[in-house]
């Protein structure tokens, strides 16, 4: 029987093991904290690896006699593609097993920073009645400026849709967007109303947004981000938000150090990568992980995304 290893952290069903196992296949499990020598041991006796929140690259020249290997996730900005490609090996990702409820919380965020419930919700819990100071705003017909395309950018631009907004959209290279239009991103930036930043992280991209850009927001605009912490200079993100009090942000961020000066910011809302944590999405990424596999095993590779050139 041929052996799938799993490195870090994979949740996964007695249902889920119970269709490994149909395929054929073993299940050998490791976490991130084991002994790369028991790491190496086990990628000898594996023909499949799934890896998630564990550290691979130091392991690739180990890996040349696997079939495929899955990255549970769908960033890959850290992964040494080179390396990966030099030794030959097939590698995916998981694209679009998270965007509904990436986009779910960006929708969240809108609403959350347009309106002032929660403020209702403590004034009644303190007997308190009065509606002084509770108006919200619609988010209905405003400018929706989104940085980023892909799956969880095209969703987005769809369900934003439904709330009449203008969408306006900013990738590396002009493309047909069907929601709206594209545009130059210091144009995006002075004319929207919500910033919604949704797009991986790559070398070209670091710092993408700092304080020169920022500073061209409009007043009382909002931005909303799910993206990888380096797309921001998250020190001129804070400067930005202290100088402009009319700014609100809702960032889902990687953990940054304690003394950040972002984390005084009265303006800021920040929660810790949790955009894409619903029972479905960690359910959906392993059954992408399993299908990915089928795939392979049913001799059909153009079902899988791949992001090494291995296959291409």
């Amino acid at each position: 029987m041929k052996n799938i290893l799993i490195l870090g952290e994979l949740p996964i069903t007695g249902q889920q093991i119970k269709k490994i196992n149909s395929l054929g296949l073993s299940i050998t499990y490791h976490a991130a904290n084991d002994s790369p020598a028991e790491i190496n041991i086990a990628l000898k006796k594996s023909q499949f690896v799934v890896f998630n929140n564990f550290d691979l690259n130091p392991h690739l020249k180990n890996c040349a006699h696997l079939k495929l290997i899955v990255l549970a996730a769908t960033g890959f900005d850290w992964f040494d593609l080179r390396q990966a490609d030099e030794l030959g090996l097939f590698v995916c990702n998981l694209p679009e097993y998270s965007a509904i409820a990436v986009v779910e919380y960006m929708l969240w965020a809108a609403l959350t920073s347009s309106k002032h419930y929660f403020d209702g919700i403590s004034r009644v819990k303190n007997h308190n009645w009065i509606k002084l100071g509770l108006s919200g705003a619609d988010i209905t017909s405003k400018h929706a400026g989104i940085i980023g395309y892909g799956n969880v950018g095209k969703l987005l631009a769809e369900h934003l849709k439904t709330f009449d907004m203008k969408i306006t959209v900013n990738t590396k290279q002009n493309e047909p967007i069907s929601e709206g239009q594209w545009a130059q991103l210091d144009s995006l930036l002075s004319t929207c109303n919500f910033l919604f930043v949704c797009c991986t992280s790559t070398l070209d991209n670091k710092h993408l947004l700092k304080f020169d850009n920022l500073r061209q927001l409009q007043k009382n605009s909002i931005i909303i981000s799910i993206t990888p912490n380096e797309i921001f200079d998250l020190d001129d993100l804070a400067k930005f938000l202290n100088d402009r009090p009319d700014i609100k942000a809702i960032l889902d961020l990687d953990p940054i150090p304690n003394t950040h000066p972002l984390l005084q910011c009265d303006n800021a809302i920040i929660t810790p990568h949790i955009a894409f944590m619903t029972e479905e999405t960690i359910i959906r990424r392993t059954d992408r992980c399993i299908q990915f596999l089928e795939y392979y095993l049913n001799n059909q590779p153009d079902k899988i995304p791949y992001i090494t050139k291995s296959i291409q």
